[in-house]
């Protein structure tokens, strides 16, 4: 690189980092090691990346019956089958067909989907052993810290569960779901 040019937004050419290097080399690679340590930004570009190229094949994998996240799925439908088949349950006059609903409480569902079915779910759907070893490192990252009177714990390292705003959350929690309804449907 020409040390005249600069190829970063500061407009400061390279040039003049090697010429006073020993005044601004200790904060340099003090920066650049912190940055480089810190790799929640670079976990979110690749979880984003690979949240869009899962969102682009969701209609081929997931089934009808599931709607939400899936583009041109209404999600809105599945509340007025629901109410539908209530009100069909209420006004039947329970001859020999008798049925029933089940409704799950889906709260704190993020929290335990169990990292091993999602692997398990995502190899069933036919995904390849690398591409579900991209996603699983994105799942896996995570780590916690608990700090109180200003002392931090040791690291956590969780073994379940979904990130809450993760780009790839949805979409992972929208295959064990669709696991779940396959497993439903063929009871």
């Amino acid at each position: 690189m020409d040390p005249r040019k600069a190829p970063g937004i500061d407009g400061i050419p390279g040039g003049l980092y090697k010429e006073h290097w020993q005044t601004v080399g200790e904060d340099v690679l003090k920066f650049c090691h912190e940055a480089l340590r810190d790799s929640r930004n670079i976990q979110k570009i690749i979880s984003k990346v690979l949240a869009n190229l899962l969102k682009a094949i969701l209609s081929v994998c997931i089934s009808k019956h599931q709607s939400a996240f899936v583009l041109g799925h209404m999600i809105h439908d599945n509340v007025f089958i629901a109410d539908e088949l209530a009100h069909y349950l209420r006004c039947s006059k329970n001859g020999p067909n008798k049925r029933c609903m089940v409704k799950l409480d889906m709260s704190k569902a993020y929290d335990r989907v169990e990292w091993c079915f999602i692997e398990k779910v995502m190899l069933k759907f036919g995904f390849s052993r690398a591409w579900v070893n991209k996603i699983m490192n994105c799942v896996r990252s995570v780590s916690y810290r608990v700090n109180g009177n200003s002392n931090s714990t040791d690291v956590i390292v969780p073994e379940r569960g979904l990130r809450q705003g993760d780009p790839l959350s949805p979409y992972l929690f929208l295959f064990c779901m669709d696991a779940l309804s396959r497993l439903l449907l063929d009871a």
